[in-house]
């Protein structure tokens, strides 16, 4: 059954096309998770703010967290992140070599994470929750015969989302693309269009393509909750390759 505020089908498609995550599109470092980085807002406060904020493939985070508040009627009070999020930003600040205990992941997220001008950007593959949510709610919001269910949804988005972040990419040459989640690891295989081996000794897959370096982990509570060891172990290994093929003589030091 449709809710009585279903959305414009045409809106709806537009944003399960379109909408690729938080940040600038020229971040020279990539985040890719499989699913939207914002856990608990609904997929109409999502659509509408996205159609508030232009349609735009990336947004600011501040942004969009205003416009989900204005869409509800309420103060905003913060995105909810997904509950991974903390630990895959811990990887991405120590291969930075920035601080990253707790209190400097918290802080990132609260100042830095997602906005336009921050060297990440928070990108997802698909623009709906598929394997996080208890139910498939997006039928609800739109008589698109493609919301029906979660598989009908891939069979239809899939390749038009892997093209527009493999367009993006080639446009865009980030330095980094770190993509998060086995389920999908075909798709992360397309997106960086080539295999990713098995790198010895590290938990993750990893290739390069030109000046991009592309690593695929897994989801944090499968590599053994991403401890300190395990966590520092890929964090290293994408330093290393990053420090490796310097651009443009640019460092990972912070502020770069």
């Amino acid at each position: 059954m449709l809710d009585a505020r279903a959305l414009d089908d045409g809106l709806v498609e537009g944003f399960a096309r379109s909408f690729l995550g938080f940040g600038s599109p020229e971040a020279p470092y990539w985040l890719v998770t499989a699913e939207p980085l914002d856990e608990r807002t609904t997929s109409t406060a999502r659509i509408e703010a996205w159609h508030r904020l232009g349609e735009r493939q990336l947004v600011d985070w501040d942004d969009f967290e205003r416009a989900v508040g204005e869409t509800a009627g309420r103060v905003p009070s913060g995105l909810a992140p997904q509950s991974s999020l903390p630990a895959l930003l811990r990887i991405v600040l120590d291969a930075f070599g920035e601080p990253c205990a707790p209190f400097d992941v918290a802080e990132y997220l609260r100042t830095r994470a997602g906005r336009r001008g921050d060297r990440l950007a928070l990108l997802h593959l698909f623009a709906l929750p598929l394997r996080r949510t208890g139910r498939w709610d997006a039928h609800e919001i739109s008589r698109l015969g493609a919301l029906r269910s979660r598989s009908a949804f891939l069979e239809t988005f899939a390749s038009d989302r892997i093209g527009a972040l493999s367009a993006l990419a080639g446009e865009m040459d980030p330095r980094l693309v770190l993509m998060v989640g086995n389920v999908h690891g075909s798709y992360w295989e397309r997106l960086a269009g080539m295999p990713l081996p098995v790198a010895p000794d590290v938990p993750l897959r990893w290739r390069r393509r030109g000046a991009t370096l592309f690593v695929q982990i897994a989801q944090p509570d499968v590599i053994g909750s991403l401890n300190a060891t395990r966590s520092g172990a890929v964090a290293t290994f994408i330093r290393n390759q990053l420090e490796r093929e310097p651009v443009g003589g640019s460092s990972l030091s912070r502020g770069e």
